[in-house]
Parts: C-alpha cells; structure tokens; sequence
C-alpha cells in the first residue's frame, strides 16, 4: 500500500479552510497557498513549511481532491 492510498483510506483530504487557505493533506496545518472557490488545480505540487513534505494535489477537479505523495 502507497502511502497516497494510506491517505485516502484514512480520509485525509486537501482541504481549503473559509479564509482560502490549502491545508496540508498531511498534517493538516495552513499552507502557503491560497485558493478561491473558483480555483482548479491539476497536479499541484503542495509544500507544507511545517512538516517539509510536499505532495501533489488536484482540487476543484472532476471527481473531488485527490492526493499523491
């Protein structure tokens, strides 16, 4: 088992919080990057400075946020 399918089977999401703010799929904390309810992304490479993982995400897609390692 990856550890993009640990995510999801554990139900983490990427999440964007009512300020905009993209947390991070892993820990769950604020991220550097904003997003407003109009905003798709593909295959976005998401750097968290506090846990220094970065992971790909697609939000605002077809089929809902998905999450990559």
């Amino acid at each position: 088992m990856t550890s993009a399918d640990r995510l999801r089977a554990a139900g983490v999401r990427c999440a964007v919080d009512a300020q905009g703010w993209v947390r991070c799929p892993v820990c769950g904390c604020k991220t550097r990057t904003k997003a407003r309810p109009d905003t798709v992304l593909a295959n976005f490479p998401l750097f968290c400075p506090k846990c220094h993982r970065e992971t790909v995400v697609s939000l605002g897609t077809e089929g809902g946020p998905t999450v990559r390692p």
